[in-house]
């Protein structure tokens, strides 16, 4: 199974690690983009749109923005920032 950083400090980063977890993926949580946790570099990473910067993602690894309907306007910051699906 995959291992999967996630950059979250809301219940949505807890639900989505729960989830991930239950279904046999190994979790990491990380503070921020600069944690160690990040460094070691997952097979993806999980954030919340106000912790991304695009400039701090590792090399190639993909990057999945956690939003809900009420975080839409840092998730379009977020694409401004760089970010994209």
């Amino acid at each position: 199974m995959a291992r999967i950083v996630i950059v979250a400090g809301t219940d949505a980063g807890q639900d989505v690690a729960a989830a991930l977890s239950a279904a046999g993926h190994q979790i990491v949580r990380a503070e921020s983009l600069s944690s160690p946790a990040v460094a070691a570099q997952g097979d993806v990473i999980f954030i919340e749109p106000w912790l991304y910067a695009a400039d701090s993602t590792p090399g190639d690894v993909p990057v999945v923005l956690l939003s809900s309907a009420d975080a839409v306007a840092s998730a379009v910051e977020a694409v401004k920032n760089g970010a994209y699906d």
